[in-house]
């Protein structure tokens, strides 16, 4: 080989090979995004004020429904369903509504007695 393809091959130290690992360590931070945070429910309960009532699913899915609709994703009913005015429209602005202590702990409240497992961010 000539100096010049060696010039453009990448260094040793930087071709990793595929590994089953990376490929479980990959799998097992795909599931830890669909974690339920609470002020991304927040965040999409404060979307949907004027379109219908937010519907939670325990894999972290949510859709705008309308309200009395009880939809049923891959076979499994919604862990929850808020309704966006009555919790957040009293606030002027998404911040103050995404650190109000008692909006945060009704969420966590209601996703925890629902089964769900939820955390906040």
């Amino acid at each position: 080989m000539s100096a010049t393809q060696r010039a453009s091959e990448p260094p040793a130290h930087l071709a990793f090979p595929f590994r089953k690992v990376d490929t479980l360590a990959r799998h097992r931070l795909i599931q830890e995004e669909k974690m339920l945070h609470t002020r991304k429910i927040i965040e999409k309960i404060w979307d949907a004020q004027g379109y219908g009532n937010l519907a939670v699913w325990a894999d972290g899915t949510t859709a705008v429904i309308a309200p009395g609709e009880n939809p049923v994703r891959s076979g499994n009913p919604p862990l929850a369903i808020f309704k966006p005015i009555p919790l957040v429209a009293r606030f002027p602005m998404l911040d103050f509504a995404t650190h109000d202590i008692d909006l945060l702990q009704h969420v966590e409240e209601t996703i925890r007695e629902a089964g769900g497992e939820i955390e906040r961010d």
